[in-house]
């Protein structure tokens, strides 16, 4: 397939090379103004992508978006005028509700969200270290979307484990939530996410979860 992965961080540059050792065309769209980007994960040789290049988005069977929720929307708005409408859109990025706006954007595309617990780091402009083995989960969004279960198989095959889930909704809000309390409490208390079992993080955890739940009642 020709893949187009927009936002080559940590998670999309682990994709990016994971899809294209599986045999995929895969070409990137980043900040970097090069038309070509150099790639590497881990110790592993070094691969080199296009970058920025319209006719490679106009060719896109999927478009993998890897960037951070407050960027989905101006990314997209720049390049939806050389997506085709038959170009599956896959949103793989903490947070929520950029969804709903994509597929009003977008609304001949298949939509396709995504969360994955693998771990991904950059350890340099260009190279980047798959840090902890996890698994992801794709699921549709809109109609067009569902009916794109076959790329289970596609994902799996560059960076197993995959697997399709019907309500792909509740899962980006399991994430949520997890994000929620660890990403916080790691940052300001400087600890591994493990230490948070301890007890002395039981009260703060309990308010946050009481929160988070408030919000996905009212959702």
């Amino acid at each position: 397939m020709n893949i187009v992965v927009l936002g080559p961080g940590a998670i999309g540059s682990l994709w990016a090379y994971s899809l294209h050792q599986a045999g995929h065309t895969v070409a990137l769209y980043s900040k970097q103004e090069h038309d070509k980007l150099p790639l590497q994960l881990d110790g592993n040789t070094p691969i080199t992508l296009a970058n920025n290049q319209p006719v490679s988005l106009q060719n896109a069977d999927v478009l993998l978006v890897t960037v951070k929720a407050p960027q989905v929307i101006p990314a997209l708005e720049v390049l939806r005028i050389d997506l085709h409408p038959d170009c599956i859109v896959v949103l793989m990025h903490n947070g929520m509700g950029t969804a709903e706006i994509v597929a009003s954007r977008l609304p001949n595309n298949p939509l396709v969200l995504a969360t994955t617990t693998h771990g991904a780091l950059r350890q340099s402009r260009h190279q980047v270290l798959h840090t902890g083995q996890g698994s992801t989960q794709l699921g549709g969004y809109n109609s067009k979307g569902n009916q794109c279960d076959f790329l289970q198989q596609v994902f799996a095959h560059a960076l197993p484990d995959v697997y399709w889930n019907e309500n792909i909704l509740d899962a980006l809000w399991l994430k949520l939530a997890i994000n929620c309390a660890i990403n916080p409490l790691t940052a300001i208390h400087q600890v591994k996410n493990g230490q948070l079992a301890d007890e002395a993080f039981k009260p703060t955890l309990l308010q946050l979860l009481d929160e988070v739940h408030q919000v996905m009642t009212c959702e």
